[in-house]
C-alpha cells in the first residue's frame, strides 16, 4: 500500500540577549506546534510564519521516481 510521510518543522533565528535554554527550547517547541497545527507538512518560523513546501514545489519533479 501507499506510504504517507508528512514532516512538521518549527525555527526561530537566536537573537542577541538569548541567554536561557529554556526559553529557545520554548520558543522553538511553539513554532513546531504552530506548524503541526496548520495542517502538518510545512515549516514555519518565528516572525515569519508558515512556508507550505506546495509553494516551493517544482513542477513535473517528484521525490519518487
Amino acid at each position: 500500500g501507499e506510504v504517507t510521510i508528512s514532516t512538521s518543522i518549527g525555527g526561530i533565528i537566536l537573537q542577541h540577549g538569548d541567554h536561557s535554554n529554556e526559553d529557545v527550547l520554548r520558543r522553538v517547541d511553539d513554532a513546531l506546534y504552530q506548524a503541526k497545527n496548520d495542517g502538518r507538512n510545512c515549516t514555519v518560523f518565528e516572525s515569519i510564519g508558515k512556508l507550505d513546501p506546495e509553494d516551493y514545489k517544482e513542477e513535473g519533479r517528484s521525490f519518487i521516481e
